[in-house]
């Protein structure tokens, strides 16, 4: 199996989407895993595949926030001040192959790494309370999502089929600015830490672990949507 490793870029929210489900359509075709990590090259909102955008269009626009809708499902995560990661896979490598048993799997390397930075990091047991009824992915927490001293560290979402399966999560460098009542960031944690080239890099180490794999690095300029 191969493994690759794209490093950190900046791109366009159409670029980043797009050739996340590209990574997906290879990891089945070619069986390989792609790991990589991309900022946004301005704020933008990306809204879940089956959540109503009838609200987000205005309250982005009133924030000077761009909008696209993910192929993940999910709710609305703010792309501002964040370092998103994308993880790819053929479905076979899953011995757990339900959302929850995926989601566990590709989340365990980050919460290992979390979890030599700061003590007290752990899985969410539950789903919040109020979790469908929030708009905005970080205002609750789901089950196996991260928390680091009891606030929201990473909110992810995924995509399955029974080829393959997309995840891709943000993490916030610093919090993002929405003016809306709508959006609150109180109860999330952000680390500039984030952003180091040695986080990343541990985090890709902790996932060659946990896969089993070596992965081989390349810059997303090399990577072609042809």
């Amino acid at each position: 199996m191969k493994a690759i490793y794209y490093k950190n870029h900046k791109s366009s929210a159409a670029f980043n989407m797009a050739a996340d489900l590209f990574m997906k359509e290879r990891a089945h075709d070619e069986d390989t895993i792609f790991l990589s990590f991309y900022h946004w090259d301005t704020p933008t909102f990306s809204i879940g595949k089956f959540q109503d955008d009838s609200s987000l269009k205005e309250i982005a626009r009133k924030n000077g926030f761009g909008i696209i809708r993910r192929p993940t499902g999910g709710r609305t995560v703010v792309h501002q001040n964040d370092l998103t990661y994308s993880f790819c896979a053929p479905i076979h490598i899953f011995e757990d192959k339900s959302i929850k048993g995926i989601y566990k799997k590709i989340t365990s390397p980050f919460i290992k790494v979390f979890k030599e930075m700061f003590e007290d990091t752990k899985f969410s047991d539950a789903p919040s309370k109020d979790y469908h009824s929030k708009v905005s992915c970080f205002d609750s927490l789901s089950l196996y999502e991260v928390k680091i001293d009891g606030k929201k560290a990473l909110g992810s979402a995924q995509y399955k089929d029974n080829d393959s399966v997309l995840q891709h999560g943000s993490m916030y460098i610093r919090l993002p600015e929405v003016d809306d009542p709508q959006f609150s960031f109180k109860n999330v944690f952000s680390c500039v830490d984030f952003y180091d080239e040695e986080f990343r890099e541990k985090v890709k180490v902790e996932f060659e672990k946990e896969f089993g794999i070596k992965f081989e690095t390349k810059e997303i300029c090399s990577f072609s949507m042809m």
